[in-house]
């Protein structure tokens, strides 16, 4: 039986035949990618990948860890052998099992620290729009925002438009050679007139 899409695997399609039908319920990847529904059985058309919101949640450990802990703890595996079997803590297990008897199984939207340059992002996009000179190093030490900004801020804010900082070229100094070559060029050239302006070398 198929833990994702309620059915078994030839009724799902599953190209993995029996490997949904294992001990600890987990489904094989192809159910995984295939399924239309998320891992309560619960249809959900609203999401894209995998019956999860985002890809990172769905590449989240604890994503995985959630059906194959509800599936073997209904199938009366303890708690050890299931964080065993996947190599966490037994706390783990436990925690994923407590919420779904609470029925609480969607993680909450996490805030996360707030961005530095919150209100300045479509400033900073501006000035490089109308003057693409400007590096990355000058708009960190010009930014005038609550605070100082690293260079990967300032990047990762010009990336999100398709701009780029640009990059001062080094070139190398002077050279004693390149000076004796221009001086000789310039005595050459100290009795130049407009006769003959088009047989200078």
């Amino acid at each position: 039986m198929c833990y994702i899409n309620q059915q078994s695997c030839a009724e799902a399609q599953c190209p993995s035949g029996n490997r949904c039908q294992e001990d600890l319920g987990w489904p094989c990847s192809e159910c995984m990618q295939n399924s239309s529904t998320r891992w309560t059985g619960q249809p959900d058309n609203n999401k894209g990948i995998s019956g999860f919101q985002t890809l990172r949640q769905a590449r989240a450990p604890e994503a995985r860890l959630k059906p194959a802990t509800e599936g073997s703890k209904m199938k009366g595996v303890s708690t050890s052998e299931v964080a065993r079997r996947f190599h966490v803590q037994r706390r783990i297990i436990q925690n994923l099992w407590q919420h779904f008897q609470r029925g609480v199984t969607t993680d909450l939207p996490r805030s996360g620290r707030p961005r530095i340059t919150c209100g300045e992002d479509r400033l900073m996009q501006l000035q490089h729009l109308r003057n693409r000179f400007p590096t990355a190093q000058s708009t960190a030490e010009n930014f005038q925002g609550p605070g100082n900004i690293s260079l990967d801020t300032v990047h990762r804010c010009l990336h999100e438009v398709g701009l780029h900082p640009s990059r001062r070229t080094k070139k190398p100094l002077l050279t004693q050679v390149h000076r004796r070559d221009r001086l000789k060029w310039d005595m050459r050239q100290r009795r130049w007139t407009m006769g003959n302006l088009f047989v200078i070398r």
